[in-house]
């Protein structure tokens, strides 16, 4: 089986599973726990509750997602949100934290990449672009929403017509619905 030389000390084995960590990441970690429990446990009345029943899982996107244990207390944090955030700015801007999540133990708490209106509308105008040169390629063949002086120009089927025009609302319509 195994002999002696196997046989590994207690502080080995934690140097070694702990060797993969940038000690840099570790004392941020340290550091944004440290910042939490100050203001958390600050909210007069219920904060050390809040702290007690609350923890930090991930940080994306300037979102700091929180785990409680109860829905009860995701209520009294969304109470409290804006005083967190107010402190969080506070004592750690460098971490740029603009927005709190919060999610129940046991369901499924992730931090998806957001998307921003600048992203929405840079992907409006490519899409608007991309529906003109569609557009003036129909009109070379002939197609076309509205009559030309050509001769050879036709109409589009109304289904075709009613479909672009369908399409141009959606683009053109505001987003964050």
């Amino acid at each position: 089986m195994s002999n002696e030389t196997d046989i590994i000390s207690s502080q080995e084995m934690i140097q070694r599973v702990f060797t993969n960590i940038e000690q840099s990441k570790a004392e941020q970690s340290n550091r944004m726990t440290a910042i939490w429990k100050k203001i958390v446990t600050s909210i007069h009345g219920c904060g050390p509750n809040l702290y007690d029943h609350s923890r930090i899982i991930d940080l994306k996107h300037g979102i700091l997602l929180i785990e409680t244990d109860h829905p009860g207390w995701n209520q009294m944090f969304q109470l409290n949100t804006k005083y967190i955030l107010t402190g969080l700015k506070r004592y750690c801007p460098e971490m740029g934290i603009e927005m709190l999540s919060f999610y129940v133990k046991g369901t499924k708490g992730v931090i998806y990449d957001t998307v921003t209106d600048k992203t929405i509308e840079q992907e409006k105008h490519k899409l608007m672009e991309r529906l003109e040169k569609e557009q003036e390629q129909l009109e070379k063949q002939g197609f076309g929403a509205g009559q030309t002086d050509s001769a050879e120009s036709k109409p589009l089927p109304p289904e075709l017509a009613n479909l672009f025009a369908h399409l141009k609302d959606t683009m053109l319509t505001n987003s964050k619905n």
